[in-house]
């Protein structure tokens, strides 16, 4: 029988009593199922799950149990764990209830599904088990809510259980930051965006629709995939702690022609940019003692050539965050740091990109505050950047260049600026935009010269920003803003008719137009 509610109306006292006692031993011996523990409130915190396990309801339990927040959550896989502390027997008989969130019920077996029991044989100052389990579901919105607790049987072989726990599966979309967006290149009539993530995955999603559809997914990396370009072919390259990947995308399976590993590439690739005519890859290396670029070559072959690695970062630090090739002069322009106030972030610009020995032009680091204060561009055309350390930013984290060698430049104070630099300095600065939020991620231009930028700051969530710059080139104005992302925005990529996609930190890619939004993937 399963355990109801008692109703009483007016009762005399005397006999109320008596009653009342009698209907609740009645009803601690009729009911089936397990003693429910609290809830935490913390949703999941170990240390506090250790230190509060209660008795579980029962003054004379002989151990004190505790659900531990999952692991290992996939879109449809979860590893459930629990632990017994101040036991006094040698073994238990354990096992987990879960279920969907939404349509859980504690008192109705139909709801919830049950592991298999298994025996713990104790030893130390905690017994832990776990159960890996499979079969779950990504809801339709991104994600499924699942509720679970860990279940034991007492002394008297009651089952007894512990506080219950809450853990999100991922559907559509990726379970961890989007790291980069790329929309496919013209043999693809633009139908395709390749997502990369820090849950080491690269993603191909078809936007033709009216909503996305997730074609495959490639898991081959090992580690964050920290950026993903696609040339003009249509082939797909991504960085990652396992090195550069050069993929056909074409089709329902992703096909990997090459990967690129060792060498000056040793430690993790952060960033990408391809050259003239797509036939060189630079690639951004932070590694434990060197960052700087890799140029390879080769890219049609099946092994690609490492033609040149040149390190531009001297504190060890420092990552370069952006890379951006200049078509127009031939150059490429690298951009990182550390995030320190103190040291800054550094803009290297580096030339002779056709021999085997590139030359830094010149690099950026410290910007003096008066000359920012002042905003005066022929003071700062004056200075000999050369020898002169000029602070942009704290930290650079997107670059990107137009068609007639501007460097627009963004990262983590809030600001966007364009330059116009020469083969000896950075140049004059056109102008400075600081309504994208505290920190600036990812820029990119469209075909018609309009600025798209994402950032995050604060707690009005992610940001992403269509910026146009007016008539007489010295000021810049945002048309839209769309704030639909509730975290982070990390990625921004624009399709071939001009909506605007974006990624953010909890995983999900926004498509909006004008500020508003469409679908969530």
């Amino acid at each position: 029988m399963r355990c109801g509610i008692f109703y009483y109306h007016e009762i005399p006292i005397l006999r109320f009593s008596f009653l009342l006692g009698l209907a609740t031993a009645l009803l601690i011996a009729a009911c089936d199922s397990p003693t429910t523990g609290d809830v935490d409130d913390d949703n999941g915190s170990d240390e506090e799950t250790e230190e509060n396990g209660d008795e579980n309801g029962d003054e004379e339990a002989d151990f004190s149990l505790a659900t531990r927040t999952p692991e290992d959550v996939d879109r449809d896989s979860a590893t459930l764990r629990g632990r017994l502390t101040d036991f006094e027997d040698d073994e238990y008989t354990v096992f987990f209830q879960y279920g969907d969130a939404e349509l859980t019920d504690w008192s109705d077996d139909g709801s919830i599904t049950e592991t298999e029991e298994q025996d713990v044989t104790l030893s130390g100052v905690f017994g832990d088990f776990e159960e890996p389990v499979d079969g779950l579901t990504g809801g339709e919105d991104g994600a499924t809510d699942y509720e679970v607790r860990a279940v034991v049987y007492d002394s008297e072989d009651e089952p007894v259980t512990g506080e219950i726990k809450t853990f999100t599966t991922a559907g559509p979309g990726h379970y961890d930051r989007v790291q980069a967006l790329a929309v496919s290149a013209v043999s693809n009539d633009g139908n395709y965006l390749y997502s990369a993530a820090s849950d080491e995955e690269v993603q191909k999603i078809d936007i033709s629709g009216q909503e996305p559809e997730r074609v495959w997914i490639y898991d081959g990396h090992g580690g964050t995939v920290n950026d993903a370009i696609v040339d003009e072919e249509g082939m797909l390259y991504s960085a990652s702690v396992s090195g550069v990947h050069k993929i056909d995308p074409e089709g329902d399976e992703p096909t990997v022609e090459w990967t690129k590993t060792g060498g000056d590439l040793r430690g993790s690739p952060q960033s990408l940019a391809l050259g003239a005519d797509d036939d060189v890859l630079y690639v951004g290396v932070s590694t434990i003692m060197d960052k700087g670029v890799v140029a390879l070559t080769d890219l049609e072959g099946d092994s690609p050539e490492e033609t040149w690695g040149e390190n531009y970062y001297e504190d060890l630090i420092d990552t370069p965050d952006a890379l951006v090739y200049d078509a127009t002069d031939n150059v490429l322009y690298t951009g990182g740091g550390d995030g320190g106030v103190s040291e800054g972030g550094e803009i290297h610009r580096i030339g002779n990109l056709d021999g085997n020995s590139p030359e830094a032009d010149w690099k950026i680091v410290d910007y003096p505050e008066e000359v920012d204060e002042a905003d005066n561009p022929d003071e700062w055309d004056e200075r000999d950047l050369e020898d002169e350390n000029v602070n942009v930013f704290t930290r650079i984290r997107a670059l990107e260049v137009d068609g007639e060698g501007n460097l627009y430049v963004g990262g983590d104070n809030s600001r966007v600026r364009r330059f116009e630099p020469t083969a000896d300095q950075l140049g004059a600065r056109s102008w400075n935009y600081s309504g994208l939020g505290s920190n600036v991620t990812d820029l990119v231009l469209d075909d018609a010269g309009n600025l798209f930028g994402s950032s995050y700051g604060g707690q009005s969530g992610g940001h992403v920003n269509q910026l146009e710059q007016l008539s007489d080139g010295d000021d810049v104005e945002s048309v839209w803003s769309y704030r639909g992302h509730p975290v982070s925005a990390h990625a921004v990529a624009i399709g071939a008719d001009g909506d605007v996609f974006s990624g953010d930190s909890n995983g999900r890619i926004h498509k909006s137009s004008q500020g508003e939004g469409e679908w969530v993937y």
